[in-house]
């Protein structure tokens, strides 16, 4: 005979009160497809961070260059004014002393990002960016009075820009 305070609670409780041993197929792609989506956020914001970087490594190795070129001709160096040219040949740029880019009196290259073509950087074959000894002013013959040069560099929608007055200032 059964007692008045005993009661069956297996039988009492619907099956979905039972306890279960894991988590239903749903479940589990629901948290995966959350965790996909927080992984392609990260990964997208982070090329975005790299390509960022490499493109102000590259911005600032050539402004280096390029007052590195004035300070060599307001110093007057070798008696010649001094400039910086894109050698699309040898993707580098290069550092030469002269009014024109001469083979033979190139001081520096320095490897460049890219093959391609930097709008506003003169190659090297056309002559190059040149400031004046002394002043360290651009060479009147190369660049026509009261205009500035502007270098581009872009990479994937994001765009640096350098820019050299007629004075010689170099700002970016």
């Amino acid at each position: 005979m059964q007692s008045r305070n005993t009661y069956n609670y297996t039988s009492a409780c619907p099956a979905k009160l039972r306890l279960r041993g894991g988590f239903t197929l749903t479940e589990l792609l629901v948290v995966l497809a959350i965790f996909t989506t927080l992984f392609t956020y990260g990964l997208l914001m982070s090329m975005r961070a790299f390509t960022h970087t490499t493109l102000r490594s590259e911005r600032d190795t050539l402004v280096e260059l390029l007052l590195r070129a004035r300070e060599l001709a307001m110093n007057n160096i070798y008696a010649s004014p001094w400039g910086v040219c894109f050698d699309d040949v040898h993707t580098t740029y290069t550092l030469f002393q002269g009014i024109t880019f001469t083979p033979s009196k190139t001081t520096q290259l320095t490897p460049a990002r890219s093959a391609s073509d930097i709008p506003g950087l003169p190659l090297c074959s056309s002559g190059g960016i040149v400031f004046s000894r002394h002043t360290g002013s651009l060479v009147p013959q190369l660049t026509p009075k009261n205009t500035s040069i502007s270098v581009h560099l872009v990479e994937r929608g994001q765009d640096e820009v350098i820019t050299i007055n007629n004075e010689g200032r170099i700002t970016w």
